[in-house]
């Protein structure tokens, strides 16, 4: 089946910054106590508790803080947990705060404020709880044709909320209400996923929208796409699929809701991907994604890479050192899954569901792998380089290393997976044809290169990753800093990288002794390299970013680079 997925699915702004106020709030004092969940997602509760961050009916102990969720909370509520002794933890949506602020506005001036919105929904309550006693809810049509209001009127709206729905029901209160003033506070983003969701379902032939089903903005979602007379499910997860009815369709489109974690929406689309009739096209998407969920994709772009390097420090093409470096970097990132250290967090999270499904699988190619590459390292007699690599690989493996609390400190600090993967790729790549070439400094340059490229590129997964590793407690640059900080590091690296091949060739012709394929072949490097730079920026300020998506393209990169190596004429 062919998988077509929204834009601006999953996590809104909201959902991203509420989630990360909680977090960093758990690190500094466990025990957060919410009086509801912080999101409208089972899954994200559920890790959020293993956190630290636990939501509950009852009353919290004396003294642990309050946190305050994104659907915000009503002044009384406020006042009553401050008067208790409970520190709050703010996480209020900015949105839902500025609603927050127009009701109380409107209240102080003596105006009635009317609320369109889901009843009962938390952040109607608490909309409600700024906007005095004469406020009042208005949820459907029918009861905008019915309400009366004396005086001045404003007309707020959940920001979750239909837009087609407030639309209506404020053209009703117009003509019963003349002064009444409009305020169409509804979600930007909320209508735009709204909106999203209505012309891709008329792009194709069935819609799932993942979402919780208590999640207001994930029914909205739904109900939008009913709008074009589709198929539509709501499911919360690739388990609740109902392949037997969705067997028969070729194409299918996929959102998610504002609370939905990233990769149980991957995770959806990746199991629709294997569903129906079986064609060309099928196979060759179900081949895309096996590459880079198995590993072998940035195998391949390992080997690449080598043979570039080879290439530029102008010394012969040896397959079997690229298979080497290749054998290692499979090893190095079957080993190293970007997947939680806690079990549990693992079980309930879902994450990579296909190193769940093959993890013993994986693990013994993994481990064939490694003796592989250490095997042909011997023999090409650069194993010394080799050997620091593996060690390097097993310090940050957690199976091995949970039981050695020294190197805790090593494992979690959030730059030591960016660095020791650029150092593993470096040393093996880049470090034989160093070796081969000296004196010569293109073989130096080589090995700067792989570095600061690879350093780069784990930081463009990391940004990809920093919603999912936020919520999973995984360390990484963007976690600990912040996307900009890291995004700017990113920049800096990767542009390094560009500038050592660019550099070169332009040392080169200064010099007028290189061959003019080997002067493009720099060229080339350099700007496949500057695409990298593209792929870090790109989507940067989506909602939803596509890991897989990115790794493939990153990949690429690396298999070109051997693909020209390959295809240009070694200089005489």
């Amino acid at each position: 089946m062919k998988v077509i997925l929204a834009e601006s699915a999953g996590f809104c702004s909201g959902v991203k910054s509420a989630l990360r106020v909680a977090v960093d709030a758990a690190r500094h004092q466990p025990g957060i106590f919410a009086s509801g969940p912080l999101i409208h997602n089972s899954k994200a509760v559920r890790l959020l508790a293993l956190r630290g961050i636990v939501s509950s009916a009852e009353q919290p102990a004396a003294g642990k803080a309050v946190l305050i969720r994104a659907h915000g909370a009503p002044p009384a509520e406020r006042q009553a947990w401050l008067a208790a002794g409970h520190p709050l933890v703010d996480a209020t949506c900015c949105h839902v705060a500025s609603n927050f602020n127009l009701a109380a506005n409107a209240a102080a001036a003596g105006r009635t404020v009317i609320v369109a919105g889901d009843r009962d929904h938390p952040e109607v309550l608490a909309i409600l709880g700024h906007a005095g006693k004469t406020a009042r809810l208005v949820s459907t049509p029918q009861e905008a044709s019915t309400l009366t209001v004396k005086g001045e009127a404003v007309l707020l709206a959940q920001t979750t909320f239909s837009n087609r729905e407030f639309t209506h029901i404020a053209d009703i209160l117009r003509q019963r209400l003349p002064d009444l003033q409009v305020h169409n506070t509804i979600c930007q983003a909320s209508e735009r996923r709204q909106a999203e969701a209505r012309e891709l379902a008329e792009q194709v032939e069935v819609m799932l929208v993942v979402g919780d089903p208590e999640s207001a903005n994930s029914r909205r979602l739904a109900e939008a796409a009913r709008e074009a007379g589709k198929p539509v499910f709501l499911i919360p997860d690739a388990n609740h699929l109902d392949s037997e009815s969705l067997q028969n369709f070729r194409l299918a489109g996929v959102t998610a809701g504002a609370s939905t974690p990233g990769w149980i929406t991957q995770a959806v689309a990746a199991r629709l991907l294997r569903l129906g009739k079986k064609s060309f096209r099928n196979h060759l998407e179900s081949l895309l994604h096996f590459l880079p969920e198995s590993r072998l994709s940035t195998a391949f772009a390992a080997a690449g890479l080598t043979l570039g390097c080879q290439y530029l420090a102008e010394i012969p093409r040896q397959a079997s050192l690229a298979a080497a470096a290749g054998l290692y970097v499979f090893f190095a990132h079957l080993l190293n899954r970007r997947v939680p250290d806690d079990h549990a967090v693992r079980i309930i999270s879902g994450i990579d569901p296909f190193y769940n499904r093959h993890r013993t699988l994986l693990l013994l190619f993994a481990w064939t792998a490694v003796l592989l590459s250490l095997g042909l390292a011997l023999q090409n007699g650069v194993a010394s380089l080799f050997v620091p690599a593996v060690l390097a690989t097993l310090l940050l493996a957690r199976r091995l290393t949970e039981k050695m609390p020294l190197l805790h400190p090593l494992r979690r600090h959030p730059a030591s997976l960016a660095i020791f993967t650029a150092l593993g790729w470096s040393l093996t790549i880049a470090g034989p044809v160093c070796l081969a070439s000296w004196p010569d400094p293109r073989g130096l340059a080589t090995v700067l290169y792989v570095f600061f490229f690879v350093f780069g590129r784990t930081i463009i997964r990391d940004l990809a990753d920093v919603d999912s590793d936020h919520l999973l407690g995984i360390a990484t640059l963007p976690v600990a800093w912040s996307e900009n900080k890291a995004r700017l590091l990113m920049v800096a690296l990767i542009g390094i990288a560009m500038a050592i091949p660019l550099g070169l060739g332009v040392g080169a012709c200064l010099s007028q002794n290189a061959p003019p394929a080997w002067l493009l072949f720099t060229l080339l490097l350099s700007g496949l390299t500057s695409v990298s730079l593209w792929f870090g920026q790109e989507n940067k300020w989506a909602s939803f970013r596509d890991p897989l998506r990115q790794q493939t393209s990153l990949d690429a990169i690396g298999c070109l680079t051997g693909l020209l190596a390959c295809l240009f004429p070694y200089p005489p």
